[in-house]
């Protein structure tokens, strides 16, 4: 339940504070995530772990405070984290950034006890390695939150490919994919990786881009995802402008549970109020 829950984001955020303050922390993290965290995660054959890492930013240039701004009942982040954590990762966590302008995520998280972690406004890149660092994680599932819709069933099957696989990167076929239900999977070993190689403000700003820009260097996979019908094309499922957000809300208002759903109820809710979600 989600009370159960906040009492592992507590005791993970614990740690996660520590973390900053002693030359300990790896080997105290890595025995509590073993020991102590309720969740039997999706991990590799030597125990390695895994999380959701959850990227949030208050200074969005189309729609500044999206994060914050209400789906359902909660704040944007909020309701990304909730969904998320209902996936087979060990660890779910919100990367939101240092700036003064993101401390109304960072006090949300913390008031709900929801793991945080802070870095760079601008070096996405490195907040992601610092931010899987801090949870001992070495597969990554990159989540922005901004997509409410994100495809959990789907999260499970790139980690679990990314793993299985031994892939540096596993992704879906954008073609194949509407835009809100996307989501990839990487190793933190990827990621480092790309951050030796590169400077370029894109590279550190869009986190993966490097990797998606020289598949040569890595090991990769994209998946079909079959959730691209041609009915949604024009329909934006992400959230980046305050008409994207009162449509969410509409097709929250059409699932039988807010929280908990599929792809599939979204295209369906998508169907079936397709005139006013139009507009």
């Amino acid at each position: 339940d989600f009370n159960a829950d906040k009492r592992v984001g507590a005791f993970v955020q614990d740690i996660m504070d520590m973390s900053l303050k002693t030359d300990k922390a790896r080997d105290i993290l890595d025995f509590a995530a073993k020991r102590y965290i309720e969740r039997n995660g999706i991990r590799d054959d030597k125990g390695r772990l895994s999380a959701i890492i959850i990227q949030a930013r208050m200074s969005s240039s189309r729609f500044p405070g999206k994060v914050m701004s209400l789906l359902g009942g909660m704040p944007l982040v909020e309701y990304v984290y909730r969904r998320c954590n209902t996936c087979g990762a060990d660890n779910v966590v919100v990367a939101t950034s240092e700036d003064i302008s993101d401390d109304a995520v960072y006090d949300h998280c913390r008031a709900n006890r929801i793991p945080v972690f802070r870095g760079s406004l601008d070096n996405v890149l490195e907040r992601y390695i610092r931010a899987a660092g801090s949870v001992n994680a070495e597969y990554i599932v990159r989540v922005c939150a901004d997509t409410p819709f994100v495809d959990t069933a789907l999260v499970n099957t790139l980690l679990k490919t990314l793993i299985a696989e031994k892939l540096d990167y596993a992704s879906l076929e954008r073609s194949t994919c509407a835009s809100g239900f996307y989501s990839e999977a990487l190793t933190a070993e990827a990621l480092k990786k790309a951050a030796g190689k590169t400077k370029e403000k894109e590279d550190l700003e869009h986190v993966t881009k490097y990797i998606t820009s020289h598949p040569q260097e890595f090991s990769v996979k994209f998946i079909n995802a079959g959730l691209n019908p041609e009915f949604v094309h024009e329909i934006r499922l992400t959230i980046d402008h305050p008409g994207d957000l009162k449509r969410a809300n509409a097709i929250v208002g059409e699932l039988a549970d807010p929280l908990a759903f599929t792809s599939k109820e979204v295209l369906e809710a998508v169907r079936n109020k397709m005139i006013g979600l139009m507009a």
